[in-house]
């Protein structure tokens, strides 16, 4: 049982070796603006999630993931199956009007630009900005949610973390979010929104 997952990596053996023989997950090397390997990873798919980063990448690529996400449109727009475009950015990223609440904006200019993590959320504004209107009238075609959890911690799941119309003020475990991102590509009237994960 369970979902059927595709997941485009850039090095398939750094993941997990009981992860890489799991029957239900296929591993697809690719990267970010490899179009056959998005098409391939995307194909038939009933729920599409970006969960990828390159915070970790010093200097941060210049608009990498909105390039990336212009390369994913057609794609998703080709693919009638597709039910939900999951996104995920940060609590710190902006709505597509360019609001952000005090606390976040605040943190975001100056613990985003002392951390080095204030490129990477710009890119996110550019890619909430393109998901949510420049994308073009193709984009209108694909519904989405646009997830902005707080920071991720390796921990046990606490199982209080949730959906929220406020930025976390706490770390939120990596098992946790997953949980919470399943049950939002199941849940329609969160479809065309930007919520907190906390």
């Amino acid at each position: 049982g369970g979902y059927k997952v595709n997941a485009m990596v850039r090095n398939p053996s750094k993941v997990a070796e009981e992860s890489q023989h799991h029957p239900n997950l296929t591993l697809i090397k690719g990267s970010f603006d490899d179009t056959d390997a998005i098409a391939k990873t995307v194909q038939g798919s009933d729920y599409v999630v970006c969960m990828a980063s390159a915070a970790a990448v010093k200097p941060y690529p210049t608009d990498i993931m909105k390039n990336f996400v212009e390369t994913l449109i057609p794609v998703l727009t080709n693919d009638k199956k597709i039910k939900c475009f999951l996104y995920q950015a940060g609590a710190f990223s902006k709505d597509a009007n360019d609001n952000i609440d005090t606390v976040p904006f605040i943190l975001r200019e100056t613990l985003g630009r002392m951390m080095g993590n204030y490129p990477m959320v710009r890119d996110n504004d550019a890619v909430i900005k393109l998901i949510c209107g420049d994308g073009g009238a193709d984009m209108k075609k694909v519904p989405y949610i646009i997830t902005r959890p707080g920071g991720l911690k390796e921990d046990t799941a606490t199982g209080t973390v949730g959906i929220s119309d406020k930025a976390a003020s706490t770390m939120i475990t990596y098992e946790d979010l997953a949980k919470v991102t399943l049950e939002a590509l199941n849940n329609e009237k969160l479809y065309g929104t930007l919520p907190f994960i906390a």
